[in-house]
């Protein structure tokens, strides 16, 4: 899925820069808040659909279908479940570390609005991650 690799590819972008850079660097920092910007569709996406299949799923075994056709699907929905949280929980890692330092340690460079903007994206991004997905 497009965005799954969007996920893993900004993920991967912050795990390459060291976590002191994000207190030294303004092009540290501006790159998590332009990662923000994206994450702030992408996570509560990931989580929505994931939501979505796990209930789904749910559903389909409470009515204990066994067509063979469902198992595909429930095959299916279990691999992108799994790689949905999988996504999910390696960029909340990241996050974790990285947002406290960008968004309130105060930097110079970063003006109000920057600041508003990307703590507004942190909510959401936030709100998504906060949602549990241990479902079975």
């Amino acid at each position: 899925m497009e965005e799954f690799d969007r996920i893993e590819a900004y993920t991967i972008q912050l795990e390459q820069i060291p976590l002191e850079e994000f207190a030294t660097s303004a092009a540290a920092r501006a790159t998590f808040i332009g990662i923000l910007k994206q994450a702030k569709d992408d996570i509560p996406w990931i989580v929505e659909q994931v939501l979505n299949r796990q209930e789904i799923m749910e559903e389909e075994s409470e009515e204990e279908s066994e067509e063979e056709n469902m198992e595909e699907y429930r095959v299916l929905d279990e691999a992108f479940i799994a790689r949905g949280i999988s996504v999910r929980n390696r960029f909340a890692a990241c996050y974790a570390l990285i947002e406290e330092i960008v968004l309130h340690e105060g930097h110079e460079e970063l003006d109000e609005r920057d600041i508003k903007d990307a703590i507004s994206d942190a909510v959401c991004v936030e709100d998504a991650l906060a949602e549990d997905l241990t479902h079975s």
